[in-house]
């Protein structure tokens, strides 16, 4: 049977043309490649995009596609491949045999990846009637909900009966962007796009609309372009409510801007050492084949011999090389910045000597931790006597591992040891740790290792330290400031919301003192002067916090969320974590107990709206008063 274009309805076969009637059919089938059993008889390569399709108001989907059910690309140069069970436009038009005795014309559709049923990008195919009636199942019929414009589809079961091909799987956190006022958007279906917007103001938009590339003094107006390849790996499930591109977190992404400053770019490596170095042109190669150039080859000229004083001085030099000297006041362990503050770039006083910087051009890179009056880690001798802080003996002869540990330190303050990835550490009992580079929440959490019996609490603590610090630079504190045996935290979030499992869950650390038997501990990186308005969580150091915090309520059902302010006298982690806990649903898991928190309970309002924002991803944070 063939399927009437002006009708839209099923009748006999064939017909002649029919003019431009537009007509809306449902795709049971295409040709994507060689292996569909139409290929060859519909054009072979020529067949690629051919959709087969019927009626979209047939109760059931054609199994076996019908040869005058055949439809092909409109336009030669811009092809939208649309899914099974999508709907489309089809008309007629000319084909080649217009001239010919033969059919002269042919069926085409038009190139929108399916008609914009949902409103998504990542697919619009809409079921049989027969699967909304139950043909499916009833979880089908349950993604489809009634409002007062129609059906909406928000799938909330984490599946879809929908066929959409034979290997396309719907992603159900695939999010449309949000648009502003005249902004052109481009969207492939796995959250790639390319946005052609501008700048807009704080004051116009509402708060949860705002975007990183509006924040500077440029007007409204001023063009921007983001080509993004990939969504955040972390936004929730929630694929019908849109999203605002993320620079820190996406895949990849391309921002060219006018004059727009992205006020939240955490750079990737603060590594300049490429800048002033020689630049060396390309060569055409024929010219280089041709007409090589001469490579001038001189003997080397015989070193000068020595006097006899300048040996007997350098024996002298030597001497007094391996006596050593008492080590001086400065190089005693600092007692209020870690070590490693006096870290720098080799080239600073290179470049600013040039005059072609300033000292003002560099950022300063503070490293501070563990603010007594905020956080304060305390060591624990349970910690601290754990055996498995002490390496193998065999492997450490003659307390080798201990200096190992000292030369370790020299070099970090030297700025000779690298911070590159995987970075090797060793504690003051010369056992290793070998830190590996941060990841997304999604990712580490798929390879945490086993749970362990001893774990019945959690904690949630900050460095009170400098936002741009990262889990090497707390490390190395931990190990050569403070010279523990063992680190404050399981795990630590990055200001990008990346994270570093630094111990396994078995592992008992130094994070709050007479609690470490039996809790975890998890810390975000930054809060030294939160209450001030500075080195505040990141929106990425939330999210992740809210990720892991639910998932670890999973891992552990009975385990008990606290914060380090309820059980000593600090700020850290700058929140009330019950009031955290409250918002996420997870009453079970608040961990009030008796004693009450040690909080000041002239803070505590304060303390319960920022719980409140990091559980609800409101930003900014408000500052505290």
């Amino acid at each position: 049977m063939g399927y009437n274009i002006s009708s839209g309805r099923t009748g006999g076969g064939g017909g002649g043309p029919t003019g431009v009637a537009l007509t809306s059919v449902r795709v049971i089938d295409i040709i994507l490649d060689e292996s569909h059993p139409r290929w060859k008889e519909l054009g072979g390569w020529d067949s690629l995009g051919t959709i087969f399709y019927t009626g979209v108001t047939e109760t059931t989907s054609v199994t076996k596609p019908d040869k005058n059910n055949a439809a092909r690309p409109l336009y030669p140069n811009i092809k939208q491949y649309p899914l099974k069970n999508e709907i489309v436009i089809i008309l007629k038009g000319a084909n080649k045999d217009i001239y010919g005795l033969n059919k002269d014309h042919d069926t085409y559709y038009l190139p929108t990846g399916g008609i914009n049923i949902w409103s998504h990008q990542h697919h619009n195919a809409l079921p049989t009637k027969a699967s909304l009636e139950g043909e499916s199942g009833q979880s089908t019929v349950q993604d489809y909900q009634a409002s007062e414009n129609g059906m909406t589809r928000q799938v909330t079961d984490g599946s879809s009966e929908i066929d959409l091909g034979n290997y396309f799987k719907e992603q159900l956190n695939v999010k449309p962007l949000l648009p502003y006022e005249g902004d052109y958007i481009i969207e492939g279906r796995y959250g790639n796009s390319i946005r052609f917007g501008a700048s807009v103001k704080d004051d116009v938009i509402p708060e949860n609309n705002k975007n990183d590339w509006s924040q500077g003094d440029e007007e409204i107006g001023t063009p921007i372009t983001i080509i993004r390849n990939g969504q955040s790996k972390e936004l929730d499930d929630k694929g019908w409510v849109p999203t605002i591109e993320d620079i820190n977190r996406d895949d990849s992404s391309i921002y060219m801007t006018s004059n727009q400053k992205i006020s939240s770019l955490i750079v990737a490596s603060t590594n300049f050492q490429s800048y002033l170095s020689e630049i060396i042109l390309p060569v055409d190669p024929i010219t280089q084949l041709t007409d090589p150039p001469i490579v001038e080859v001189k003997e080397p000229e015989p070193p000068e011999k020595p006097t006899e004083q300048e040996i007997e001085e350098e024996i002298t030099q030597q001497d007094n090389e391996t006596t050593p000297s008492p080590p001086s006041p400065v190089e005693e362990e600092p007692t209020e910045e870690p070590a490693g503050e006096t870290d720098s770039l080799s080239f600073f006083d290179e470049m600013t000597e040039s005059g072609q910087v300033s000292e003002e051009d560099f950022v300063e890179y503070q490293i501070a931790h563990e603010n007594t009056e905020i956080g304060g880690s305390e060591e624990d001798p349970v910690v601290e006597g754990d055996p498995s802080n002490l390496p193998d003996p065999s492997s450490t002869p003659n307390n080798e591992g201990a200096e190992k540990h000292k030369q370790e330190k020299k070099e970090i303050k030297e700025g000779k040891k690298s911070k590159g990835y995987p970075y090797t550490l060793t504690n003051k009992h010369g056992k290793e740790i070998i830190i590996v580079a941060p990841k997304s929440w999604s990712q580490l959490s798929n390879n945490l290792g086993p749970t362990s019996t001893r774990i019945t609490k959690l904690f949630i603590h900050t460095t009170a330290g400098n936002i741009k610090n990262t889990t090497v630079d707390v490390m190395n504190y931990f190990f050569h400031s403070k010279n523990w045996g063992t680190g404050g935290y399981h795990f630590l979030i990055e200001a990008s919301g990346k994270v570093t499992q630094i111990y396994k869950d078995s592992q008992i650390t130094n994070g709050v003192k007479g609690q470490n038997s039996n809790s975890v501990h998890f810390s975000w990186i930054g809060g030294l002067d939160f209450k001030q308005g500075k080195n505040m969580m990141t929106k990425g150091q939330a999210i992740t916090l809210v990720d892991m915090v639910k998932f670890y309520c999973k891992r552990y059902p009975d385990i008990e969320v606290f914060g380090h302010n309820q059980v000593a006298e600090k700020a850290c982690p700058w929140f009330f974590v019950p009031k955290f806990m409250t918002e996420l649903g997870l009453e079970k898991n608040r961990g009030l107990v008796n004693p009450q928190w040690q909080l000041d309970m002239n803070e505590l309002p304060n303390y319960q709206k920022v719980g409140q924002q990091v559980a609800r991803g409101e930003y900014p944070f408000n500052n505290l008063a």
